[in-house]
């Protein structure tokens, strides 16, 4: 019929006119309007629900890496039941007993230490075109939680120092363009 098409607003939604002030009663510039300042930290609140989870988890993020320094290409987490900050829930690997399994050497559970941040790939000099090109999102590393040494004798001059070294669970996030 070519009129416009309207939308109600629910009534428990408050509606308001942006050039007359925002909740606080403070006038918004006119230069702002419709530019997002005129929208109540309830009415944010509601958009972000809306959001794609994966798209809310990106931004935590690249967030929280340019809190600290967007050149980092590895971040340690010391304190003790630190997670790794994965770039999107649906697509972050399963953590379980299969996946980290407990360490062989002392049976101890294995803990998140570190994550390789995708960023690294930029400083390997590698031509992201090519089909063997790495990339990932990130990867989490877990080590034994006790930190336990190689048994006595193991890693003595003469014999295969290989056994020195306990194996590390690396748990890797697909990249997000896959």
């Amino acid at each position: 019929d070519g009129s416009p098409e309207t939308k109600r607003v629910p009534k428990d939604v408050p509606v308001r006119d942006a050039r007359k002030g925002d909740a606080k009663g403070k006038a918004v510039p006119a230069e702002l309007l419709g530019k997002g300042s005129d929208v109540s930290a309830r009415e944010l609140r509601e958009l972000e629900k809306m959001q794609d989870k994966d798209q809310v988890q990106l931004s935590r993020f690249h967030l929280r890496l340019r809190r600290s320094d967007p050149t980092q290409v590895i971040r340690y987490c010391f304190e003790e039941g630190a997670e790794p900050l994965w770039p999107s829930v649906t697509r972050a690997p399963p953590r379980d007993d299969t996946t980290v399994p407990p360490c062989p050497r002392c049976s101890a559970p294995r803990a998140f230490e570190f994550q390789v941040l995708p960023q690294i790939i930029n400083h390997l000099n590698v031509d992201s075109e090519l089909a063997s090109a790495v990339d990932f999102g990130t990867m989490a590393v877990y080590t034994c939680s006790k930190s336990c040494a190689p048994p006595p004798g193991e890693s003595q001059a003469g014999e295969d120092a290989s056994v020195a070294y306990a194996e590390e669970i690396v748990l890797v996030h697909p990249p997000l363009n896959a």
